[in-house]
């Protein structure tokens, strides 16, 4: 590095074509032995015996470990937020605010009353409904509070098959609480980055509790096709927003053909 800076100083100095190529080949080779030093040293802390110096090598290589650029919020009073400890109770409070005006807008109706599975329709887990469940989900870097992305849980099946059966038979029977706890981030959708209400909360649940769910939902499918009804267009497969404008247009038309 003080060789080619250098040779750097040189070329400013005395214009020489020749300082500016040999300072360019020596940053080449620079990058180029960092490129190897960075490479030894991450395989050295993956064959680590040591765990905790492996999962940091794997948060090394997905770029968890780089900081983010600092976020501050501002509340109604004027006050700006830049203490992380501070925000996230901020979002928290703002977010469960919102939950509770939401749901008591929402009366929901039963009409035979709340659905419960029958004694002997308890869910009993198979080998190839975990193979199913697991080819289904997507290779995605999102992950929970437990930091493990859903690509990890769907690349490592492959070598621990069996283990993932008895985990999922085992949360068939009593689901772990940490699977319930999900880590909620708070997504800016437009506007102002320093206003709350431009801010929309993300729900990731634990990744592992995703291929549960994917298990639990092909089950359900399988047994009660049909059971979330014609006009059910959010969490399904083949149907989003589209398929429900397109639906609310059509009848609309209809309803406009009838005068």
């Amino acid at each position: 590095m003080e060789k080619r800076d250098r040779h750097l100083k040189a070329y400013h100095k005395h214009g020489e074509i020749f300082n500016l190529d040999f300072a360019d080949s020596l940053s080449k080779q620079l990058r180029k032995t960092i490129s190897r030093v960075v490479q030894r040293r991450v395989q050295l802390k993956a064959t680590s015996p040591d765990p905790k110096i492996f999962w940091k090598s794997i948060r090394e290589i997905s770029g968890k470990d780089v900081k983010e650029p600092e976020l501050k919020i501002r509340l109604e009073d004027g006050t700006d937020i830049s203490n992380s400890t501070t925000q996230a109770e901020t979002f928290a409070e703002f977010f469960m605010a919102k939950a509770d005006k939401l749901s008591s807008k929402t009366k929901p109706e039963m009409k035979n009353g709340p659905w419960t599975p029958k004694e002997d329709s308890w869910l009993l887990i198979s080998e190839r409904m975990v193979q199913d469940a697991v080819q289904s989900l997507k290779s995605k870097k999102s992950y929970g509070i437990d930091g493990v992305p859903h690509c990890l849980v769907k690349d490592v099946y492959k070598f621990i098959p069996h283990q993932y059966h008895r985990l999922m038979s085992m949360a068939a029977k009593q689901m772990p609480d940490l699977w319930k706890t999900a880590r909620v981030i708070p997504l800016h959708k437009k506007g102002c980055r320093l206003t709350l209400d431009n801010y929309r909360p993300i729900s990731n649940l634990c990744s592992i509790d995703k291929l549960f769910e994917k298990i639990v939902l092909n089950e359900i499918n399988r047994r009660h096709p049909g059971l979330e009804g014609q006009h059910q267009h959010g969490f399904r497969a083949n149907y989003s927003t589209t398929t429900a404008m397109m639906e609310v247009q059509n009848t609309i038309v209809n309803y406009m053909d009838e005068g």
